[in-house]
């Protein structure tokens, strides 16, 4: 199941990327909040996130900081999160 997750996150990260423009088009609130963080470099969207794995992953990568990384509970996401930098 964690393999999944990973690569359901892996998987939004670069949808993220190429359809910044389109976040409000994403259903779910967590992955919009984080490609609205992401797109507009802001971590206030991050706090909207009510996943705290993923909220830590989001202010990792808005803040470019590995701290949050080490945050993350879960393990495969941690590694993800610092093999991101």
């Amino acid at each position: 199941m964690k393999k999944i997750e990973l690569a359901v996150l892996l998987a939004f990260v670069m949808f993220a990327k190429s359809a910044s423009a389109n976040c409000y088009m994403i259903n779910d609130s967590d992955a919009k909040n984080l490609c609205l963080a992401r797109e507009n470099n802001s971590a206030t969207y991050c706090y909207m996130i009510n996943d705290e794995d993923n909220k830590n992953f989001c202010l990792a990568t808005v803040n470019h900081s590995q701290t949050y990384c080490y945050m993350i509970n879960d393990n495969d996401k941690k590694n993800f999160c610092l093999s991101s930098f």
